[in-house]
């Protein structure tokens, strides 16, 4: 279901606030009073090691802060704009009172939670176990989506490559030397168009866990 379902009778209440790129809007450990709901721009979720340890990428659509839901003692992970950002604070009273009148979203509130935590999960054991070309590749494969299987494909990058790199734990400039090394694997890079040979090969160099031989490059992200 579309993230606007989930608490859209909520969606037309308080006021939105705009957040300039690496402005904060919590960091771990403040007191979970508020769910954010992502209107336009990305936001960055990280942990207790610093701004640059990023989890995951919150983008238009999403909701932040879902955790508050379940304990509203601290929020267990930072906020900050990646980007100018424009949000929806709500408190967590208000929201909680909006979830007794409307039970069923309660269910679904938690199977959105257990979703985005499911998600995270995946990102960090990418970045345990693919090297920087891997979680490139692995990203590529995620916007072609299932097909096509094989062949040639084309992919038009909607995401700037600042935040295309804090999705996958490199900087820009790894990620720069992540696409030159994968021109020899028959992938190109035009602006913000990447030209793919083979998805097929494309696809079993995302999934080779353990496979691949890191070069020293892979260790400066």
């Amino acid at each position: 279901m579309p993230e606007t379902d989930l608490f859209s009778g909520l969606l037309t209440a308080g006021a939105r606030q705009v957040v300039a790129a690496g402005h904060p809007l919590f960091v771990a450990g403040d007191p979970a009073e508020q769910l954010f709901y992502v209107c336009a721009g990305t936001v960055k979720l990280f942990g207790a090691a610093g701004a640059e340890n990023v989890l995951h990428v919150a983008a238009a659509g999403d909701w932040i802060g879902l955790s508050a839901l379940v304990d509203g003692r601290a929020y267990a992970l930072g906020a900050e704009a990646l980007e100018t950002a424009t949000v929806l604070p709500l408190r967590r009273g208000d929201v909680l009172r909006w979830l007794r009148a409307h039970p069923v979203a309660v269910t679904q509130a938690l199977a959105r939670l257990s979703a985005r935590y499911q998600d995270m999960a995946d990102d960090l054991l990418a970045l345990k176990v693919l090297t920087p070309r891997q979680r490139l590749c692995r990203y590529l494969v995620q916007q072609i989506g299932e097909e096509p299987v094989s062949g040639p494909a084309d992919v038009v990058l909607t995401e700037r490559h600042a935040v295309i790199a804090a999705r996958i734990g490199l900087t820009p400039e790894n990620l720069s030397r992540a696409f030159t090394r994968l021109r020899g694997d028959g992938v190109a890079l035009h602006h913000r168009r990447v030209a793919v040979a083979d998805t097929a090969a494309l696809r079993l160099l995302a999934g080779r866990q353990g496979a691949e031989q890191a070069d020293c490059a892979d260790f400066h992200d």
